[in-house]
């Protein structure tokens, strides 16, 4: 519990049995719950979840996505705040108070963390940093809103938004897809926070291309159905 509000953890996970131990030594002690969302791993990634406290979850649909409408669907009744993030031990969980403060002091329903521009250049691949500013290009374009990092996928939000989003892909545009479903509505208070990353822990799964061309194709379908939406 963090200033009297049960804080829930939501992690997708395919093949993280290495990367989770990392990831759990950056969660602060406040932390209420993690849902370790077990997306068709092959290895001991739901062992290793259950060994550190979490609570494990199936999702037989293979996608980042699925994992994460799964973990959604199962939050812990009492949840109050949503935090996400992968289980590679590259998000910046270590700085939740700061981000946890924004939501309870100061009013804001959705907090994106933001890793551009990243403080260690080193923590991403080359190719990854064009994508992502590609993308988060684009995102402008779409939208007609800035923001720096359009595919992070570290979110802190009230679990009561959920209601008021539409969300539907169940794979990686998903990043998108939360983002644009929370800074287009105008009853939901967005912002962005600038976040250390670091490097990967364990197996990269990221299909640079496929998924690319992925959320390029998923941001204008989305957009539009947000603009003929009543």
């Amino acid at each position: 519990m963090y200033k009297n509000k049960i804080i829930t953890v939501v992690i997708p996970c395919h093949n993280e049995e290495d990367g989770l131990p990392a990831t759990k030594k950056l969660l602060p002690d406040f932390i209420d719950h993690i849902v370790v969302v077990d997306n068709l791993s092959t290895d001991r990634t739901a062992e290793v979840a259950l060994s550190l406290g979490a609570i494990v979850v199936r999702e037989e649909k293979k996608g980042y996505g699925n994992a994460y409408q799964r973990g959604f669907a199962s939050l812990p009744a009492d949840t109050e705040i949503v935090v996400t993030c992968d289980g590679d031990g590259t998000y910046a969980m270590d700085e939740l108070p700061q981000i946890l403060d924004l939501v309870i002091a100061d009013g804001y329903d959705f907090i994106s963390a933001a890793r551009f521009p990243l403080k260690d250049k080193s923590s991403m691949p080359f190719a990854n940093k064009i994508g992502n500013l590609g993308l988060t290009f684009l995102f402008l374009i779409v939208t007609g809103r800035w923001i720096n990092d359009s595919q992070s996928g570290m979110w802190i939000f009230r679990k009561e938004i959920l209601r008021r989003m539409r969300l539907t892909s169940g794979g990686m545009p998903l990043s998108e897809e939360i983002k644009m479903e929370a800074m287009l509505n105008k009853e939901i208070k967005f912002c962005e926070y600038h976040i250390n990353y670091y490097q990967r822990v364990g197996e990269v799964k990221l299909q640079k291309f496929k998924d690319g061309f992925e959320n390029l194709i998923f941001l204008f379908k989305k957009r539009w159905q947000i603009l003929i939406r009543k």
